[in-house]
């Protein structure tokens, strides 16, 4: 024989308060049955088709097992037997009973009643709103046309007939923040000021409050009943507005809303170049290290725009060519926001130097007496530094490079030297100038270490120079250094033999010349200052 399949119906599953239900078998290949009936009369059975009755209300399980001689087979059907009676009366509704006219919804509810399938609510008075739902939980809509105390009630219901009302809630309905339109918003670029946000009206005592994609920003503005304005705003954001009246009540969400779009700012990059260039030449190279892409960066002069542009690629971006003198900058645009480049450029033409005027100074030279000699010039225009010549070579050398230079002559060389300067800048030389003659000579006019009358030594000196002097009468001793320029002076009495012991210490290193001239006397002799 196959294994035995039970299942089984009832004549009815709902009832009102007590019922009687008869159970039909329809299990097959089965011998044996045993049947529970939780809350029913009788609880089991073993009969194949019994009759059970439900006294007490409530949700009941029904369980059949079936038997042959192979095995065994159970059903279970959950909550099969419903014995209803009618729901009790609800408790009191529970919700907020303190409204506001602007509030778009607010919830009631009572705890579920046993055996209510459905809840009938009432809103006395009912024009004061609309209830939505008919469960154990449902939203209530104020209309605004009733305001103050009014009430709301709920009773349960089911097939087996309705409760009696609940206690009534009480609920005071207060107007709300009248509605204005939110202004202002828009476009902005990182780093400005902000854009105003503001209400078209406001009421006094009102207390309206500025939201961020709907987080409280914490500016707020009391009503005077005039537009309102919560400052210029940097911060991008869909902007809403809500008021709260003084008691804290009720707030209401202000119409429409300020978007507030901040855009960033082209990335910034150094702005470098030599500014310098050279007369007759293309012109100076500004470069921007760096760029992003289809930014469009634009040269400004002084300020002001060039209308000499170049679309980044990531790569440097190079201006060639400028000529107009002035301070370069670089913008960079992104169609919406311009941001300055860092540093700047002052582009100049610099100009090749002029040709220098002619030098000046001592046009004759005793070269066995004077080493060195000084030469000046006026310059030239535009020159930074000067280069400077003598010809013949074997004259001597020359040495500078501004506006003077000194000559070291050959002691040994006799005739004409021609001394000549040329300007000098980083776009070149000029010609030299014309040329400065000087006539070289030895003089042999004066008896230089041979008269027996003049004695100076110790020769070098350092600190002490003695003056040994043979003679009669006043003498005059003069001490010049290498270019002709009296460091010392003095006027002496000789009678015979005269020692002078002069104090040279202040005086730097080099060759230097002392003269002695008196009634029967004029002598010279050089000597050197270590």
């Amino acid at each position: 024989m196959p294994p035995p399949v039970a299942d089984f119906t009832a004549d009815q599953t709902e009832f009102c308060d007590n019922g009687t239900v008869n159970f039909t078998d329809n299990s097959a290949y089965a011998d044996e049955w045993l049947w529970e009936f939780p809350g029913g009369d009788p609880a089991t059975s073993t009969l194949q088709n019994p009759t059970v009755t439900y006294n007490t209300p409530g949700e009941y399980d029904v369980t059949l097992t079936v038997t042959n001689a192979n095995t065994t087979d159970t059903k279970t059907e959950s909550n099969y037997i419903q014995a209803l009676t009618a729901p009790e009366t609800p408790a009191e509704p529970s919700g907020n009973s303190d409204v506001c006219t602007t509030n778009m919804m607010d919830v009631y509810s009572v705890p579920a009643v046993p055996f209510a399938t459905s809840y009938e609510w009432v809103l006395t008075p009912p024009e004061a709103g609309v209830v939505f739902g008919f469960g154990n939980s449902v939203n209530a809509s104020w209309t605004g046309d009733v305001t103050g105390d009014v009430t709301l009630k709920v009773k349960a219901t089911n097939s087996c007939g309705e409760s009696e009302f609940s206690p009534e809630l009480t609920i005071t309905i207060n107007v709300g923040p009248e509605s204005f339109a939110v202004n202002g918003g828009g476009e902005l670029c990182e780093g400005d000021e902000g854009v105003e946000i503001g209400l078209e009206g406001s009421q006094s005592g009102v207390i309206y409050e500025l939201y961020a994609d709907g987080a409280a920003t914490g500016n707020t503005v009391t009503g005077d009943g005039n537009p309102i304005s919560f400052g210029l705003i940097n911060t991008g954001a869909v902007y809403t507005v809500k008021g709260q009246d003084a008691s804290g009540t009720c707030t209401s969400t202000m119409s429409g809303n300020a978007p507030v779009t901040v855009h960033p700012l082209p990335a910034v990059f150094d702005v470098v170049g030599e500014g310098t260039y050279c007369e007759g030449t293309n012109g100076a190279t500004i470069t921007l290290q760096g760029s992003e892409d289809a930014i469009k960066y634009e040269l400004y002069k002084d300020g002001v725009a060039t209308e000499i542009t170049q679309l980044g690629n990531g790569d440097d971006v190079i201006f060639e060519e400028i000529t107009e003198e002035g301070i370069y900058t670089i913008m960079g645009d992104n169609e919406i926001c311009m941001q300055e480049m860092n540093g700047e450029v002052e582009v100049t033409m610099m100009s090749m130097p002029a040709v220098p005027a002619t030098p000046e100074g001592d046009d004759e030279v005793c070269v066995n007496y004077v080493a060195t000699t000084d030469y000046t010039t006026a310059g030239g225009a535009d020159a930074v530094e000067y280069d400077w010549s003598i010809a013949p070579a074997d004259a001597g050398t020359i040495e500078g490079t501004g506006l003077s230079a000194t000559v070291t002559w050959n002691d040994t060389y006799e005739g004409n030297a021609d001394i000549a300067v040329r300007g000098v800048n980083d776009c070149g030389q000029s010609t030299f100038s014309g040329s400065f003659t000087v006539l070289a000579k030895i003089s042999t006019g004066i008896n230089e270490n041979e008269n027996q009358n003049l004695a100076v030594y110790p020769n070098p000196a350092s600190d002490i120079l003695n003056v040994e002097l043979q003679g009669n009468g006043e003498m005059t001793v003069t001490i010049t250094d290498a270019l002709g320029k009296a460091v010392f002076a003095n006027t002496l009495q000789v009678d015979g033999s005269y020692t002078e012991m002069i104090n040279i210490d202040d005086l730097e290193n080099g060759v230097y010349f002392i003269f002695v001239k008196g009634d029967n006397l004029n002598t010279m002799q050089k000597f050197l200052v270590k």
